[in-house]
């Protein structure tokens, strides 16, 4: 197996055909001498005042924004209960009797299930 290494940059490449062609090209377009820039005119131009009002209503309504996440996140977590427990439910002969769902925050879910023999009642 033979290596190859990438060419330098410090090296001079050879320029193809294509290359020299695009480069006489697109030299010829520029024009020559290069054009002076136009004098700058001096025009003032006021910006608009903001009315007192519209600026105020901006306020707020950011204002307002702001405290509604705030309290948003200050409630909510507070009406989450920390366990939920379903209901005993009865079910058919030969099923579960009782099932049970503990879920504890922070904690993996847990189902319980109770079961009756077929025939036993």
């Amino acid at each position: 197996m033979k290596l190859v290494l990438p060419p330098s940059y410090s090296e001079v490449q050879p320029h193809d055909d294509l290359d020299s062609l695009l480069c006489a090209y697109f030299r010829s377009e520029m024009p020559k001498p290069w054009p002076a820039l136009p004098p700058a005119r001096n025009v003032v131009r006021e910006l608009p005042r903001m009315s007192t009002f519209s600026s105020g209503r901006s306020r707020l309504a950011l204002a307002a924004s702001v405290a509604l996440l705030i309290g948003g996140s200050l409630i909510l977590p507070c009406r989450m209960p920390t366990q939920n427990k379903v209901e005993k439910q009865t079910m058919s002969q030969g099923e579960a009797t009782r099932l049970d769902l503990l879920q504890e925050k922070g904690k993996p879910t847990v189902i319980r299930a109770e079961a009756s023999e077929r025939g036993a009642r």
